[in-house]
């Protein structure tokens, strides 16, 4: 229930320890263009997290991130401890990068992406990492990074992380579920391919598997007491009726 506390608590451990795991995996990096640009590992760990948890909150997580990655590189790029102006000054770029990051997949895989249609999950990671990469390095070298050199090697990072994501996922959908247990909820996989589920179906088979149990239990009852045949007979074909839709 909403309204639980220790629920509310376990979504803000959930939260924080998903925040930190990405900001562990952010320090995972290469530099590119200048020495501050980096292409870290932090957003694969993020896109999967949001593809396979479903208790995972997308927004509070990338604010959390962004702010966690901004302070460890600020302060282990200087060497010692920062005011806070000196780490947004310092920081303020990668900020924006994983801003920019969750807010746009969060956007394209909520109105875009489509389990039917698999090339959109592709855009749905690729878009995201290459826009927040040209906020990112705009913000850095402003208009030098307008060439076609530039945008090409932003496109290629994009391409290739994305590459990892979907690989890392297919991998996890198809080999490692029975141990990981981490699939959304509404989603069924199926020879390593996840297929939403439709809920209100779910709970219509089970609805009606509950009505066939109380069928078959009616059946038993006229049938000990020695009821007339005739109602029997209907009870029973109305159970069998009921399995058999339940079944389907």
């Amino acid at each position: 229930m909403n309204g639980d506390p220790s629920n509310k608590k376990n979504q803000f451990i959930y939260t924080l320890f998903y925040s930190v795991l990405v900001v562990l995996t952010a320090q995972i990096n290469v530099h590119l263009f200048t020495r501050n640009f980096v292409a870290s590992a932090g957003v694969i760990v993020f896109a999967l997290l949001m593809l396979l948890l479903d208790e995972f909150a997308a927004m509070p997580v990338m604010f959390l991130s962004a702010t966690g990655v901004m302070v460890t590189r600020s302060i282990a790029g200087a060497g010692k401890v920062l005011t806070a102006a000196e780490i947004w000054k310092t920081g303020m770029p990668e900020f924006v990068f994983y801003i920019v990051f969750g807010v746009v997949i969060y956007l394209l895989y909520n109105y875009v992406y489509s389990e039917g249609r698999s090339w959109t999950l592709f855009i749905v990671l690729f878009v995201p990492d290459f826009a927040a990469n040209l906020a990112e390095l705009y913000i850095r070298i402003g208009s030098e990074m307008g060439n076609a050199s530039t945008i090409f090697a932003l496109l290629l990072i994009a391409f290739v992380r994305t590459a990892i994501i979907l690989a890392i996922y297919r991998v996890i959908l198809r080999y490692g579920i029975r141990i990981t247990r981490m699939p959304r909820s509404g989603v069924e996989v199926v020879d390593g391919k996840a297929y939403k589920v439709n809920a209100s179906a779910g709970e219509a088979d089970e609805s009606m598997s509950d009505a066939a149990e109380t069928a078959r239990a009616l059946y038993n009852k006229l049938s000990a007491s020695k009821a007339p045949s005739e109602l029997t007979e209907r009870a029973q074909a109305l159970a069998e009726e009921l399995e058999n839709i339940s079944m389907k």
